[in-house]
Parts: C-alpha cells; structure tokens; sequence
C-alpha cells in the first residue's frame, strides 16, 4: 500500500511537470504551479482518507507533504514577476491559501478528535499556529505586490496596505483571545500591533506634500487605528480580570498611556505637516498650530479623566499642559509673530481657567461623598 501511494504521487508529480511545461508550453513558473496544486490535491486526498478511515500514517503523510510543498513554494519556486502576475491565483499565493484552509480544517478535527493521543493533540494546536502565520505571510504578500504591480499606489500605498493587513490580523487575534480567554492570541495581536508601529517609525517611507492626506496617509491612519484598539483593550480586558495573568493586567493599566502618547504624536505631526502642505502657511504658523494643538489634546485629556474620574489621564493631560507652558513661554511669546502670541496665550489661559473650574468641581464632589459615607 504504502508503495502504490508513493508510485502514484510520483507519477502525478511527474506528469504535471511534463505536461505543462511539453505539451501546455508553459515556463517554469506554471510547472511550479502545477507542482504545488498535485502536492497539495494529494496531501489533502491523504488526510481525508486517514480521517474517515482513521489512519493516523495518512494524516502524518498529508502534513509532511503540505510541510514539503511550503517549504518548495518558499525556497525553490521562482519569484514572482509583474507580468505574470494574478492576485492570489499565482504560483505562492495560490497553493499558501489551500494550505492554510486544509491546516485550518486539521487542525479543528484534531481538537474535536475524543481519543487522540498527546502527539496528535499538540500537531493540531500546532496546525493552527501554522495556518495563521501563512495567512499572514499571504495578505501582507498579496498586498505588498498587488498595490505595486496592479495600481499607482507606490510605494508609500504599499506600506500603507501592509499596515492595514497587521492591523486587521492584530485586532482579529485580539478579540478571539478575549473572546476565548486564550492569552497567547492577546498577546500575538499586541506584538502585531507594535510591530506596526515599529514599522511606521522606521520603516515607512517619510510624508511627502505630493502624497500627503490629512489623517489617511501610511503613517498617521496605521497609529490612529492602534490608538483606537490600546484605548478600547483595557474595557474588554476588566470584563474579564480572573482569567488575565499579572503582565497582562499590567501591559492593560499601561495602554491607555501608550494610547495617549501615540494620539499626541499623530495630532503633533499631522498638525505640522497640514499647515505646511495644506494651508501653505510655515514657520510662525506651525509652531502656533502645535502648541494649540497640545493645548487642545491636554484639555481633552484633563475633561475626560475628571469626567470618568481616571486620575491617570488628567496626570497625562496636566503633563502635556505644563509642556505647553513651557514652549509658549520660552518660544512662542519671543519667537512668533504678535498676532499668535496672543492667540497662543489666550488659548492657553481659557483653558487653564476652565481645567481649574473642572479640579474645584471634582474637590466639592469628592468632599459631598466623603460626607455622606460618614
């Protein structure tokens, strides 16, 4: 039996090579595809057949030749070139994504599977692991080239896109860790978060004023979106204390900071770069749309934690009030024009006058509760 399998699989290995490359008249790329397509149709006839029958040699053979055929894909078949290319129909993305479902598919039989010995049971959380990686690798893939080759994106449009895949892929392993109170999902989807941003500071391409949106260019959009989801993490993770472990719950306290420092630098460099680039105005303008800005951002800081009673975010916007003092103080009163010096220092003024309005409230409330628990 095991012989026959292998005489079969080698000879329908061989006649799609043959045949599309002599007789179709295909280039290697095809061949290549043609390859994969056989490997994989027989690694998944093989575990459908070690499924029904219960024949855990087949389910091991079917998961070596899926192994085999990615393994080829990534270090044998020959790059993909612009003319050929097809989005997700092409040599790698094609046979990747059958894989990635048939793991996926293995993967859940395996967790149902009742009597499945140790082996097994670690192959298909295994399975899941492998299947999501390669889900990964083929939508940043698939982005990267499509918006290359198929639009006039360029380059910045590109690291924008792959951004757009991790955060999607962040925030989905988030959520279903959450969801299903698997830690190692959370935490794969923070790292996938951070390594997003860790891209947009280093990797990323800077702003040009050709390709410049307000908001929606490949830096500030990628870091708005992680704001958002390190803002939203902490309220789904206190529904849930019992089952998250001590460095969660503090990598959770830490994120609305993170959060807060993110939003200050998006609203500070998408401020600069609107008055430049957007409003053609440079120099004197700029420096007063950035300390109206942080005057702005920290007052919202200050309402929101007296509002909701959050000490760490009134701190945060008390901080970012007090740099505002100082750059109004030692830059803009002697650097600008007169005309933003008094904007600069009457914006500032009313709204140090309306956050010492908001402490007073906060003190009378607190000393009213103090004197009904007593």
């Amino acid at each position: 039996m095991t012989f026959a399998t292998v005489l079969l699989f080698w000879t329908v290995s061989s006649e799609a090579w043959t045949s599309v490359g002599w007789q179709i008249g295909q280039d290697e790329a095809a061949q290549h595809f043609a390859l994969s397509g056989v490997w994989v149709i027989f690694g998944a006839v093989l575990m459908a057949i070690g499924v029904a029958r219960d024949v855990g040699s087949l389910r091991w053979a079917a998961l070596a030749l899926f192994a085999v055929t990615a393994i080829k894909i990534f270090g044998a078949d020959p790059p993909l070139s612009d003319p050929d290319y097809a989005p997700l129909i092409n040599p790698h993305a094609g046979p990747l994504l059958a894989i990635t479902v048939l793991l996926y598919t293995a993967g859940a039989w395996y967790a149902r599977k009742k009597d499945a010995d140790d082996p097994e049971r670690t192959v298909g959380t295994a399975l899941v692991v492998a299947a999501t990686g390669l889900l990964l690798w083929v939508a940043s893939s698939e982005a990267w080239l499509f918006l290359g080759w198929r639009t006039t994106a360029g380059v910045a449009g590109q690291h924008m896109a792959l951004s757009i895949v991790w955060l999607i892929f962040g925030a989905t392993m988030l959520i279903m860790g959450l969801q299903r109170r698997q830690a190692a999902l959370r935490w794969l989807g923070l790292v996938t978060f951070g390594l997003t941003a860790g891209k947009v500071f280093i990797v990323d391409p800077d702003l040009t004023a050709s390709t410049y949106q307000l908001l929606a260019n490949h830096h500030a959009f990628p870091l708005l979106v992680i704001a958002a989801m390190l803002f939203l993490a902490p309220h789904w993770y206190r529904r849930d204390l019992e089952h998250v472990g001590e460095g969660e719950e503090m990598v959770a306290t830490a994120m609305p900071f993170l959060a807060s420092v993110l939003l200050w630098w998006v609203l500070t460099s998408e401020a600069w770069h609107f008055v430049d680039w957007g409003l053609g105005a440079e120099g004197d303008a700029q420096q007063y749309a950035l300390s109206a800005v942080w005057t702005a951002y920290g007052a919202v800081l200050v309402a929101i934690g007296l509002i909701r009673r959050n000490a760490s975010l009134r701190w945060i916007g008390m901080a970012l009030l007090a740099i505002t003092i100082v750059k109004v103080f030692s830059l803009d009163l002697r650097e600008l024009d007169i005309v933003y010096k008094i904007l600069a220092l009457l914006g500032l003024g009313l709204v140090l006058i309306a956050v010492g309005f908001g402490y007073q409230r906060l003190v009378r409330d607190q000393a009213e509760q103090g004197r009904t628990e007593d």
